[in-house]
């Protein structure tokens, strides 16, 4: 049987399926090279605002180059189908490896928060915010370099917003307080916020708010405080822990400055635990000395420690109706 072709890409398997559409494993022929391609869903392309929102996907990635984002390769429109190709990358997702190994180590997860970061950088300075950072939409190529995916609900703040006033848009475990209530704007810390949730998952093997009820999870991002990392890797150095603390807070102007600052703390991390300080050497013991594990008990304890909890001061427009308001939304 003949292999379907769309534009001058023949299509392999479906790889993908989204609120959009599909996406395949194609051939360019002229080389024979391996790529991505994204079609819109047939019966959507009389819907004007998917459609819309298809094409400014097309248009930020463009708008992107970098190592650690997926590359555009063109699109276009045939029979009544809209579709364009992208850099396809076979080695899973993060997502895929955590399910398999359960949690990453922390030189791991420093290792992917740089990558991470580097990407962000990138699309904030290009005025792109992504809104649905999760690891699932970071991809892992053969030689181990993450590329950030899945730009269809991205933000273009050069262009008019398509989500509706009042719409909650992105993934319920990593969505920022301000992305739920809208009592921030949404901004390059609203990724940030969704980067904190990420390394958290990394490092402990499941995101810092977990329901079965979805309504419950937004309240959480609103209202809780999540546990600390190191209360489920005690091996994570408390560094590490404080940081990600620090991207979780509710209130943006609390979290690092952008990207380039959380991308900077963790190479300091790094570097500081590879030059032989110990996770509480710099802070309790004299320089060089290698810090027990009861060293890091106290530094830990003397840092205080974030146990999970309910905030009483909650404006009745955060609490449990508001947030089923949110959900219809969604649902729609």
């Amino acid at each position: 049987m003949d292999k379907r072709q769309i534009g001058p890409f023949i299509l392999e398997e479906q790889i993908g399926v989204g609120g959009m559409g599909v996406v395949y494993r194609a051939t360019y022929p002229r080389n024979n090279k391996q790529v991505a391609v994204k079609i819109l869903s047939p019966g959507l392309i009389g819907d004007e605002k998917l459609l819309r929102r298809f094409e400014r996907e097309i248009k930020i990635l463009k708008r992107l180059n970098h190592p650690n984002i997926v590359k555009y390769y063109g699109g276009g429109t045939e029979k009544n189908q809209r579709y364009y190709a992208m850099q396809f990358i076979n080695g899973g997702s993060l997502y895929d490896v955590i399910k398999r190994r359960g949690r990453l180590s922390w030189e791991q997860v420093i290792h992917v928060g740089r990558q991470v970061c580097s990407a962000l950088e990138h699309a904030h300075n290009a005025g792109i915010i992504h809104r649905d950072l999760k690891p699932a939409n970071l991809f892992l190529s053969t030689k181990g370099r993450l590329m950030l995916g899945d730009f269809g609900i991205a933000r273009d703040t050069e262009a008019t917003a398509l989500t509706a006033a009042g719409k909650t848009v992105g993934t319920y475990a990593y969505m920022a307080p301000e992305q739920i209530n809208g009592a921030h704007p949404i901004s390059g810390k609203t990724d940030l916020y969704a980067l904190g949730c990420l390394l958290y998952e990394t490092l402990v093997g499941e995101p810092p708010f977990v329901s079965d009820n979805p309504a419950e999870m937004l309240m959480q991002h609103i209202n809780d405080d999540a546990h600390n990392v190191t209360e489920f890797a005690p091996d994570c150095p408390v560094w590490l822990d404080k940081l990600i603390e620090r991207l979780l807070e509710k209130d943006p102007a609390d979290r690092p400055y952008d990207a380039l600052a959380v991308h900077t703390e963790l190479g300091e991390i790094r570097d500081k635990l590879a030059e032989g300080n110990s996770v509480a050497a710099t802070a309790t013991l004299p320089a060089g000395q290698i810090a027990t594990r009861a060293d890091q008990d106290r530094l830990r304890k003397s840092m205080g420690k974030k146990k999970k909890k309910k905030r009483d001061d909650v404006p009745l427009h955060e609490r449990t109706w508001f947030l089923a308001a949110c959900l219809v939304s969604l649902a729609g």
